[in-house]
């Protein structure tokens, strides 16, 4: 049985879609693939795809991006290649402030869900993981909500998240995050959304506080009440 620091290992919520979840299978280590082969026999491994709608976050990119340029709306009418490259490029101009606005958008049901499944552990006394692919971004977007929930203090939820650039190292190290990177052609060049600067968690949670009026009225939108909420408050607190 997996525990964390004595704990029973309730949950794991894996933030994935479909296909980084099949592309990450062929390249785990002999320890990941023990611990998967462990939660599934225990079952308790759920998928909370925050990137499952893929066009729900175009939808949200061409309405959180400033006006794409007349040519790529004029060129969709025999193609939709110009205005698909177009996106692309205003996602990555925008870079993790602008992703994490439209993911805050596009997939409110799976946030709420992947916040619920934490609340729901918790409460049973047991320890919940949750990540995505590198640990930073929809993993990072899932801890500001729970922390915001909890009373942490923004200062410092955005304190936690710009460590983990600095945690993972290698490209997302900050300086390496810094470097310009060159102009992409054809589809989205994540490779562009490194580091976890203090301003992209910032841009989310202004957006959240902007739009719906705090991190609680959000996952209340996203179908976690006010209950849960203050149960998972007075647990934790």
């Amino acid at each position: 049985m997996a525990s964390i620091d004595g704990k029973r290992l309730g949950r794991v919520i894996d933030l994935r879609n479909d296909e980084e979840m099949v592309k990450g299978r062929t390249n785990r280590t002999t320890a990941a693939t023990d611990f998967y082969r462990s939660i599934a026999a225990e079952d308790i491994l759920v998928n909370r795809p925050l990137l499952g709608d893929i066009d729900g976050l175009w939808v949200e990119v061409a309405a959180q991006a400033p006006p794409l340029p007349l040519f790529p709306q004029l060129a969709m009418l025999w193609s939709s290649k110009p205005l698909d490259e177009a996106l692309s490029r205003a996602l990555e101009d925008g870079d993790l402030a602008l992703l994490y606005r439209c993911i805050l958008a596009s997939a409110p049901a799976e946030v709420g869900r992947a916040v619920d499944d934490v609340i729901s552990t918790a409460l049973k006394g047991e320890a919940v993981v949750f990540h995505c692919a590198k640990g930073k971004d929809r993993t990072g977007i899932v801890a500001a909500l729970v922390e915001s929930i909890c009373g942490v203090p923004r200062a410092e939820i955005v304190d936690g998240y710009t460590v983990s650039g600095a945690l993972l190292g290698g490209k997302d190290a900050p300086g390496a995050a810094d470097e310009p990177q060159p102009p992409a052609s054809g589809g989205v060049d994540w490779n562009r959304f490194r580091g976890s600067p203090a301003a992209a968690i910032e841009a989310a949670l202004d957006w959240i506080d902007t739009v719906h009026g705090s991190p609680a009225a959000y996952l209340e939108a996203c179908g976690v009440d006010a209950a849960r909420q203050k149960a998972l408050r007075d647990l934790l607190v």
